[in-house]
């Protein structure tokens, strides 16, 4: 008798933990890096529906992704800086040349030297415009960097709590199961971020390295912090220092931080051409100017001044339209037809079309990169989910089932308890 009261107070405790389990995977559906879990009647013995080699497939094909749609982020802000239409760089330079142009059918008139003037200023702001773009493209670049750093950080300081408190926690229970949660999911956002190397030992601690170079972020005992820092121009190194005060250099070779790295490199590229492009048209206005006469016989002065922050600081010169010298030493129109030759020897607007063009076709190679990353991320999520997804179809038919065993359990009590009664009954 008391075998059977004994049995049906084991079934009905598992079952009682069966039906916490499904309620608990119904209630997490929806919360990423949740695994599905069942629970062995025998035991009560929570099992959870995980797959490293899936786990891990997910986590590279993720970081690939976050990669490439960071990287295509920033090139689309540097795309908007490398403004290409009527108020850019290159309609703007080239309406300096066509006011010269006009000037040189009139010399003398002060409409047109007005508008020559104001066309010259209006090429410098555009200069400045695209310098400031393309530095505050730099700037986010660095900021994002560092708080995926600090986010980074906080996640190792997360993982080393997660594998000392795992040592110490029973397997096979709820809590376990949800800690082993709480790593997956830690340990994806450090994948997202930049690749890494992962090693789980028999208790589900996790030793994270860095791919390739190998520095260890976290084990069961300490966390590693990872820095990063930003030259003058722009472009990002990164570091790992370890507990003991050393410090390593890496190269992220996937995750947000090579996207972030990839893009400033490019920006820093972009930002240098336009700046030696900026050179390239103060030399060319200035020089001309220095070549030529003004009304009263006298040579030119420079219309142009560039400090030593290149394009940022490109600026035209406050001169009165008397300070230009459209003349030479024969005619009054000779320097500035000089200038329309120069224009076509100078490659100032080519050069411009150049970088713009060779942007675009980055950019563009970016969003491929990005469509057939994303793919990739989503076949492996759901080639994940496939074991550790919640089918709520399936936990309906599972609960079902347990309440039916549960309350049979219930009448083996029951009965038990009536049949000690009966007994007790006739002893009496």
């Amino acid at each position: 008798m008391t075998d059977i009261m004994s049995l049906g107070l084991t079934s009905v405790r598992a079952y009682t933990q069966g039906l916490a389990t499904i309620s608990d995977n119904v209630a997490n559906a929806q919360t990423p890096g949740y695994a599905r879990r069942s629970v062995r009647i025998e035991d009560a013995t929570v099992i959870r529906y995980s797959d490293e080699w899936r786990n891990n497939e997910a986590r590279i094909a993720s970081g690939l992704a976050s990669q490439a749609s960071t990287r295509l982020e920033w090139l689309d802000a540097a795309e908007r800086s490398l403004d290409d239409s009527a108020t850019g760089v290159g309609q703007l330079v080239g309406a300096v040349f066509n006011r010269a142009q006009e000037l040189a059918a009139d010399p003398n008139s002060t409409a047109r030297r007005s508008a020559y003037l104001q066309s010259v200023d209006d090429a410098a702001s555009a200069f400045r415009t695209t310098a400031e773009g393309l530095q505050d493209a730099a700037n986010g670049i660095v900021g994002q960097a560092q708080q995926s750093v600090k986010t980074i950080n906080t996640d190792l300081k997360g993982l080393l709590n997660v594998n000392q408190t795992l040592l110490a926690t029973p397997q096979g229970t709820s809590g376990y199961a949800s800690l082993l949660d709480q790593r997956d999911r830690l340990l994806s956002e450090v994948s997202q971020a930049m690749p890494v190397d992962i090693s789980l030992d028999f208790n589900g601690v996790a030793t994270v390295r860095v791919s390739g170079s190998g520095e260890t972020l976290v084990n069961a005992d300490t966390a590693s912090q990872v820095g990063v820092s930003a030259a003058t121009n722009g472009t990002l190194s990164f570091s790992v220092t370890a507990p003991d005060g050393s410090q390593s250099a890496f190269t992220p070779q996937g995750g947000t931080l090579a996207g972030l790295s990839s893009a400033a490199t490019d920006i820093a590229d972009k930002r240098s051409e336009v700046d030696a492009l900026a050179a390239k048209f103060v030399d060319l206005i200035n020089s001309t100017q220095a070549a030529g006469r003004k009304a009263d016989g006298t040579a030119g002065g420079p219309l142009l001044a560039l400090g030593a922050q290149g394009a940022l600081t490109l600026s035209a010169l406050d001169v009165s339209v008397d300070d230009i010298a459209a003349g030479d030493a024969s005619s009054q129109n000779g320097n500035l037809l000089a200038l329309d030759n120069a224009r076509k020897s100078s490659g100032v607007e080519s050069s411009w079309t150049a970088l713009v063009a060779d942007h675009a076709q980055k950019l563009s190679s970016a969003k491929l990169v990005k469509e057939s990353t994303q793919s990739r991320s989503a076949a492996a999520d759901e080639a994940r989910d496939g074991l550790s997804g919640v089918d709520l179809d399936r936990e309906a038919i599972e609960l079902t089932r347990l309440q039916q065993s549960y309350q049979a359990a219930a009448q083996v009590i029951q009965v038990a308890r009536e049949m000690m009664q009966s007994i007790m009954q006739i002893g009496g």
